[in-house]
């Protein structure tokens, strides 16, 4: 049995005994705006996330930004109802997709696209793999950067491990650099990642 197929299986042992709930979320595209979506969850284990800016320009036009969340549940059904009224509630469109198949199969997996973002850099980040670490990562780090690409799983490890990407600018490139250090988790900057220039970039 190879990896991948490992992997496909617990994803879905995760769903099918409701462990774990997707949502597909509308937020503004704007600075802060993945920081005030974090906080809405109340503590919530988040077992997934994807997003990708999708244009070059000013991150704060207001118009709404897609992004693919996994939550952790405690309490199975009753819990992915509550989270999907508290969205409501918190004045979130999001879409429950816990039962779409092609979301579970494909979707995760390609979200993304070539942005053509100046300025952006591109870093892995290392944390904890505790509830509230990423949470604790987006605090720290501040509304003073915009974040261009997102993308973590929970795998079970010791280490959460997140892909990250920030538009910086000549006079703030070297303050992302020290935030993220100071931030206490361990961090590389992978701008010149091949795969990232052919498919993201």
């Amino acid at each position: 049995m190879t990896f991948d197929r490992v992997r496909y299986i617990a994803e879905r042992v995760d769903i099918g005994e409701k462990k774990e709930a997707i949502f597909a979320v509308s937020i503004p595209e704007r600075t802060g705006a993945f920081l005030d979506f974090c906080r809405s969850l109340a503590g919530r284990s988040i077992t997934e996330f994807n997003y990708r800016a999708r244009s070059k320009h000013s991150p704060d036009t207001g118009e709404p930004a897609s992004i693919f969340v996994g939550i952790g549940l405690k309490e199975g059904e009753t819990e992915r109802q509550i989270i999907a009224q508290t969205l409501d509630e918190e004045g979130y469109k999001a879409y429950d997709l816990t039962d779409d198949d092609i979301a579970k199969t494909h979707i995760r997996h390609l979200i993304g696209g070539h942005a053509g973002i100046e300025n952006e850099q591109l870093f892995t980040v290392s944390f904890p793999e505790r509830p509230g670490a990423l949470l604790n990562f987006l605090e720290k780090l501040g509304q003073d950067f915009n974040i261009t690409l997102f993308h973590y799983r929970n795998h079970g490890a010791a280490d959460g491990r997140v892909l990250v990407g920030l538009q910086a600018s000549e006079h703030n490139s070297r303050q992302i650099q020290d935030a993220l250090l100071d931030i206490g988790y361990a961090c590389e900057p992978v701008s010149a990642n091949m795969g990232y220039a052919m498919f993201l970039k």
